[in-house]
């Protein structure tokens, strides 16, 4: 049910000033589109991954031959699934866009594909937790959010935490030890909607929430959400999502459904004409085998090291619980090392299955773990099948990838001598 009301192609894309409570990801596939956050405006285009952050106000402006994929996630949906605290922001200065490309893309190529409904959406449901997991390793505090409004984000916190009791704007505005007239401007000054407005519409999130998985009545997810009655609620969400809670659970089971309602937005509904480059965008990844790798050329570059690599012959240095010790220890008398793995280590990989192999997990798990800079010494011999060896070193980059998945972004360095 998730990828069917988050995950969205759109053939044009017109939003104006929208206050987003939840985690808006967008990825221009063609075309551009000017983009304003928080009153900076951009201009992004083809192969641009854009972030708008929990509480961050946006305008969507693209042109009319653009195709924007866009995955949204509300406040409920990451903090039931993911485990996010709803005192979070994605630190975005530090985010690492290439990998979040990566499980985009993978994203995308699935839910374009002509394959069986189940299989479609346990890939989309198994790529979309990779990607929100990378952004929970970027997930920062709201405390380091601006200062100036930190008892706000205070007080909409509360609000979350409190939607579903009688909630009155002196309560809140006590919490935030503000006055009510203080607590009231600066609300709408952050937010742009007043306190009644905003209370309503986090109360509307967790019933749309309620409306997509589970299968409470409506008069149910009414009481349960703090709406007084019935009628009340169907009210207030056809207010604002343009259909009645009925209508809205029919759309979500044939596929209808899509979070951006105005005359300047069209849903994609037809993907031929984009495959070209969706492929295009997808075949720069290291998961694809296209990738291309040229062997033939000598390329000399200067390659910044650590003052002292420890060089690795065997899987057994960082298994065996003694040789681990005698490296942290080392590392805790001479500082930060890095760890050359040797040519004979490298051909092992090369000749093994080593993704599925538990002993590589575990040695690169620690590595890693440690922030050991790492790096392989790889000849290439005269008789080598030259391309037999790239197709294994695009599984090597692969894993790597998704290595980094668990431990944040890290860079390998590879030292190949081919002087043959």
């Amino acid at each position: 049910m998730m990828y069917d009301c988050n995950l969205k192609i759109y053939q044009t894309l017109n939003v104006q000033s929208e206050f987003n409570i939840g985690l808006l990801l967008l990825y221009i596939i063609e075309g551009s589109s000017n983009i304003s956050i928080n009153g900076k405006t951009n201009m992004y285009k083809s192969n641009d991954m854009i972030v708008i952050n929990d509480l961050d106000h946006y305008r969507i402006l693209s042109s009319k031959k653009s195709v924007i994929a866009c995955l949204f996630l509300s406040r409920v949906e990451l903090d039931k699934f993911f485990r996010f605290n709803k005192k979070y922001y994605i630190n975005k200065d530090k985010l690492d866009l290439s990998v979040l490309k990566f499980y985009m893309n993978k994203l995308i190529v699935n839910y374009v594909n002509d394959q069986s409904e189940n299989e479609k959406q346990n890939k989309i449901l198994e790529y979309i937790n990779q990607l929100v997991m990378t952004l929970h390793l970027y997930r920062k505090l709201d405390g380091t959010i601006i200062s100036n409004n930190i008892d706000v984000y205070s007080g909409i916190n509360y609000m979350y935490e409190h939607y579903k009791e009688k909630l009155y704007i002196g309560k809140v505005a006590t919490q935030c030890l503000l006055s009510v007239r203080r607590f009231s401007n600066k609300l709408e000054e952050v937010t742009g909607m007043r306190f009644n407005e905003l209370l309503r519409n986090i109360r509307l999130s967790y019933s749309a929430f309620d409306l997509m998985y589970t299968k409470k009545l409506i008069s149910q997810i009414a009481n349960d959400n703090g709406f007084t009655n019935e009628s009340g609620f169907i009210t207030h969400f056809r207010d604002k999502y343009h259909i009645t809670p009925a209508k809205f659970r029919k759309q979500l089971e044939n596929d209808h459904y899509y979070p951006f309602h105005n005359k300047n937005t069209t849903l994609l509904r037809s993907f031929e004409h984009i495959n070209d480059q969706i492929k295009y965008l997808t075949d720069r990844d290291v998961d694809y085998v296209s990738i291309y790798i040229n062997m033939k050329n000598k390329i000399r570059s200067k390659i910044s090291t650590p003052n002292l690599l420890i060089y690795i012959r065997d899987i057994e240095t960082l298994t065996n619980n003694f040789q681990q010790s005698k490296l942290l220890s080392m590392r805790r008398e001479i500082g930060l090392f890095g760890l050359l793995f040797s040519h004979q280590l490298f051909y092992e990989l090369y000749q093994s299955n080593f993704e599925n192999n538990k002993l590589v997990h575990q040695m690169f798990s620690f590595s890693l773990e440690h922030q050991f800079d790492i790096s392989f010494e790889v000849k290439l011999g005269k008789n080598q099948n030259i391309e037999e060896f790239t197709l294994i070193f695009k599984r090597l980059l692969n894993y790597l990838t998704d290595c980094t998945y668990f431990y944040g972004q890290r860079s390998f360095q590879f030292y190949i001598d081919a002087s043959y």
